[in-house]
């Protein structure tokens, strides 16, 4: 997983006072991605308010542990669940 990573992304673009879409990695489960997605601060910001979300590029998704919750051309969002839920919000950073 990439949060931390964006943590910073973001952590610094808002330093730099950068407005509109900022570049993340994408957070899905797929093992060697290191795809990059340009999202919006605030709608990356209201992602991270849910810690069982997760914004990663259309198509990434692992149905068997997540559901797409919200999907656009440029990206989607995905929340896990079950006890992958629980395991998620333990490791985020924003706890």
């Amino acid at each position: 997983y990439f949060r931390e990573a964006n943590e910073r992304i973001e952590y610094a673009a808002a330093m730099a006072a950068h407005a509109g879409r900022r570049p993340f990695i994408c957070e899905c489960s797929m093992d060697g991605c290191v795809d990059h997605i340009e999202v919006e601060a605030a709608a990356y910001d209201e992602v991270r308010g849910h810690p069982a979300r997760f914004v990663t590029r259309v198509g990434h998704e692992i149905p068997e542990i997540e559901d797409v919750v919200e999907r656009n051309v440029a990206y989607q969002v995905v929340e896990k669940t079950t006890h992958f839920a629980e395991i998620a919000a333990s490791g985020n950073p924003r706890s």
